[in-house]
């Protein structure tokens, strides 16, 4: 599945380059003293810029169809016998609608990208012509006025049908699914009162060395988990923007991804940080050596306080890291400061239908299930250990 991915990509990729080559050949050739073209010539190149256009598109399709960066690598037997329930309730109820929702759309979208490359090409050879200053056969123009006009029609009915179909996705079957996974949950597909709540629980959590001067937040799910903890997740995008002394400014993404904060009535004074360890932190001196091999294999922790670190890290705590993160191979850090415990899954965007391929892709909604469990299980055992050690 990885090498299909890999070689989709790399089609994909040869052909787009091959197309602007080809264009800018068009242009270059059209403003040439020397151009000897004849409309067959035009047309030719015509066809072959249509012809790696469409290998560029199917073999774009073929790349999200089978997943791409924020896609958890999980296999089909190591998903839980639990989410497969909860898949086939999930399917039962939804598939039937979600398919209706979507059908036409992948071909819409096809065909507004295609026409909207022949109303580029034709553009440029209009373009080269007055530049040479010569006549534009008028088949060019009305090529142009007929491939606008339809890319304008077609991307309203995109709009239109790519709507309906991502607010039913997210009002019935992420809401329905979250509540399957645990009813004490509730989910809100906005979100948008609580940017300011989460910005600040950003910036409080020290997660960067640069504050979050703007965030952007969907897809919102919160719960009580009992014994005082509460908890919440939403999918989020930290920016920080940065004036400088000559007036300008700079903006720079900070994360992107699921970022999940479970409030205690504990109090921890150090700052304790975990992360995978492919996102090694640079503050090396701080670095805590564990007794598990397995863990520090996948995770790096550091803190100034290594004993704490090494009381609230118990063997059954960083087994079920170990284990979640050898199944998904999902990137994360976990910071636990003050009477909090953030989270930031580094996915990029969730919670997203997909247009091309299973509208309830099971790869997907495994992820989804992976991180709410590992959420809330976490947040139990922590909260277990520190009544026990009277952190």
């Amino acid at each position: 599945m990885k090498k299909k991915i890999k070689t989709s990509l790399l089609v994909a990729i040869l052909s787009l380059v091959f197309m602007i080559c080809s264009m800018f050949f068009l242009i270059i050739t059209v403003n040439s003293p020397l151009n000897e073209w004849t409309d067959v010539s035009f047309m030719l190149v015509i066809v072959v810029e249509i012809i790696s256009l469409i290998v560029f598109f199917i073999s774009l399709c073929i790349y999200y169809t089978n997943g791409f960066k924020n896609t958890a690598n999980v296999e089909i037997n190591t998903m839980p016998e639990e989410f497969n329930i909860l898949y086939k309730k999930l399917c039962d109820e939804h598939m039937g609608e979600l398919t209706r929702l979507k059908q036409g759309m992948p071909l819409i979208r096809i065909g507004k990208w295609i026409d909207g490359a022949v109303a580029i090409v034709s553009a440029a050879v209009i373009y080269g012509g007055l530049e040479e200053g010569t006549l534009v056969p008028a088949y060019w123009w009305i090529t142009v006025f007929i491939t606008g006009l339809f890319f304008l029609y077609l991307s309203h009915c995109d709009w239109t049908l790519t709507r309906n179909y991502k607010n039913y996705y997210k009002q019935n079957c992420i809401k329905n699914f979250i509540a399957l996974v645990n009813p004490n949950l509730t989910y809100d597909s906005r979100g948008y009162d609580k940017i300011n709540e989460f910005r600040e629980l950003y910036n409080d959590s020290k997660c960067d060395n640069l504050e979050c001067t703007t965030l952007t937040l969907d897809d919102y799910i919160e719960g009580d988990l009992g014994n005082g903890t509460f908890f919440k997740i939403a999918d989020v995008e930290a920016r920080n923007r940065t004036k400088h002394p000559n007036g300008k400014s700079t903006t720079a993404v900070l994360f992107e991804g699921l970022l999940g904060v479970i409030e205690y009535n504990q109090y921890v004074k150090s700052h304790i940080r975990i992360n995978t360890s492919n996102r090694e932190f640079k503050n090396d001196s701080n670095k805590v050596q564990m007794d598990s091999a397995e863990f520090e294999k996948c995770f790096n922790a550091y803190c100034e306080d290594k004993i704490l670190v090494t009381r609230i890290l118990t063997a059954d705590i960083m087994e079920m890291l170990v284990d979640f993160h050898k199944k998904y191979y999902l990137d994360f850090e976990i910071i636990i400061y003050k009477d909090k415990i953030t989270m930031r899954f580094f996915t990029g965007p969730m919670f997203e239908p997909k247009v091309f391929g299973n509208a309830l892709d099971k790869n997907y909604l495994c992820a989804y299930y992976a991180l709410v469990k590992l959420i809330t299980d976490l947040s139990k055992e922590v909260d277990k250990t520190m009544k026990e050690f009277q952190v």
